[in-house]
């Protein structure tokens, strides 16, 4: 049956098929394992299902693709039912995998992102991971990643953005990608990669800190406790086990979904936000009120932190905490309310006087809370007096370290430096590029492939002011790059040194 839309599209169409089925581009097929029998019916807005024939001159112009998807593609893609095409969609990812197809026909994973939608997400994430991981398949992966780019949700970014983080240290070019496509997101809607990703959060139709549902004519709400798991009450409040007995199904399998997704945005929102922590990142009262006070997520997460208002200059005012009623309570648990012009982030213990510190600690303990990440029980180290105008340490050079120990420094964000004669490594680096601040260890003794050696060796220790993600490490103490360790963000050296401390400890 042929494609059917508008009478106009569709002889343009069969023109267009006509024409280039007389220069015989269409006589074979463009990939050897495509067999139009293995695949599901893929239907038309009209109902009529889509003949070979337009497939073939679907995929003969996909194929020309460079940047933007033809217009004489288009012609078929614009008639097809995408309602009913997800099948279709799955099943050409599925010959595209086991015939282990190549990038040169990456046009197969074009039409994948097409016809399919967000419920092939676990399916494609899954498959990307492997091709990074298992298969070394980067440049496939990284043209997979558009498949995301091309449904648009939250949820799709949300999955690019975990691959962005992930991949920040190892396997860069998949994390430079993701992250390209992030910003090209944010840009294209006027906001900074950090307020994109902001507006990823789901709220999974929750009203405030609460999901109301109805079980036979009684009513109950689900929200989510400070196991960041979806916990039930009934309308005067008193705890379940579970969600009433009768719940329907449908709901019942929307709650595990949902327990399944928080599970995931925890992982890279605990990892997102000790970042913020170290860098020092600020919201205005408002937006962190609206963010944290408005997401049952990040509600959660509000409830376990220690909190900090700024002033305009971002000078700490004062610190404080936020109780399950939504209230905010300051050291002398007295409740307060932020200030329009104020700033709102987390507090690095690092940054707290003593006192102020024990005491936070001290409440968290009273109250028996568990912070999601090592927020207030850290190491802190300061910059001894004596270094503070130095800009190379040389208190690590020559402590011997197990090779593995130093590739576990991935573990925290660090990735290797340059590689040189034989595929030694010459140095381990973590970039704080927010900050254009790249910390470097030096290393002997390890390599590519190569980390079993138990007499490996560090060198020098020192950060450096650069734009890039990776340098080459420096050797000249008067190198104008170096930054002098008084000048290094507190949180920045203490958060470094505490690395590096852990390697000649352990």
């Amino acid at each position: 049956m042929e494609i059917t839309s508008s009478s106009d599209a569709q002889a343009k169409l069969q023109q267009s098929i006509a024409a280039l089925q007389k220069t015989g581009k269409l006589d074979k097929p463009l990939i050897s394992w495509w067999d139009d029998a293995m695949l599901p019916p893929l239907y038309t807005l009209a109902g009529n299902t889509v003949d070979p024939l337009s497939m073939k001159f679907l995929f003969y112009h996909l194929s020309k693709m460079k940047r933007e998807i033809p217009d004489e593609a288009n012609l078929v893609l614009d008639q097809i039912d995408k309602s009913r095409s997800v099948e279709f969609a799955l099943k050409v990812l599925e010959l595209f995998v086991q015939n282990r197809s190549d990038n040169k026909e990456k046009y197969c994973l074009i039409l994948v992102s097409q016809l399919g939608n967000e419920s092939m997400l676990p399916i494609v994430k899954k498959q990307i991971t492997d091709w990074v991981e298992r298969q070394m398949r980067l440049q496939l992966a990284i043209t997979a990643l558009d498949i995301f780019t091309t449904w648009g949700t939250p949820k799709s970014y949300r999955t690019i953005y975990e691959f962005a983080k992930k991949y920040k240290t190892k396997k860069r070019n998949v994390g430079k990608a993701a992250t390209a496509i992030i910003c090209r997101a944010a840009e294209k809607q006027g906001l900074t990669e950090e307020q994109f990703t902001d507006r990823l959060m789901p709220d999974f139709g929750f009203e405030g800190s609460f999901r109301y549902f109805d079980v036979e004519g009684q009513t109950y709400r689900a929200y989510i406790d400070m196991s960041f798991k979806l916990a039930y009450q009934n309308e005067e409040g008193k705890p379940l086990k579970s969600f009433p007995k009768n719940t329907p199904k449908e709901l019942q399998s929307e709650f595990k979904e949902i327990n399944k997704e928080i599970k995931g945005i925890t992982q890279m929102q605990n990892a997102r936000l000790t970042n913020e922590m170290i860098l020092q990142t600020k919201r205005t009262a408002t937006t962190w009120s609206d963010l944290f006070q408005g997401n049952p997520i990040l509600f959660a997460y509000a409830m376990r932190l220690v909190w900090g208002e700024y002033d305009a200059n971002k000078l700490l005012k004062q610190t404080f905490v936020c109780q399950e009623d939504g209230s905010l309570l300051n050291v002398h648990e007295e409740e307060i309310v932020l200030n329009e012009s104020s700033f709102v982030g987390l507090v690095h213990p690092i940054l707290l006087e003593e006192t102020l510190l024990q005491h936070w600690k001290q409440k968290f303990y009273e109250s028996d809370l568990t912070q999601p990440f090592a927020q207030l029980h850290r190491p802190l180290i300061t910059v001894p007096e004596e270094l503070k105008t130095q800009r190379m340490d040389t208190s690590f050079q020559d402590k011997k370290v197990n090779g593995y120990q130093i590739f576990g420094l991935e573990k925290t964000g660090w990735a290797r430096g340059s590689v040189v004669d034989s595929g030694a490594i010459a140095s381990y680096q973590r970039s704080f590029s927010e900050l254009e601040i790249i910390a470097i260890i030096e290393t002997e003794g390890i390599g590519i492939g190569y980390y079993n050696n138990p007499e490996a060796t560090l060198g020098k220790a020192y950060f450096v002011r650069t734009r890039s993600t990776t340098i080459w490490e420096v050797h000249d103490e008067k190198d104008n790059r170096l930054i002098p360790f008084g000048m290094v963000p507190t949180t920045v050296y203490s958060e470094v040194m505490s690395d590096l401390q852990r390697l000649i400890t352990t």
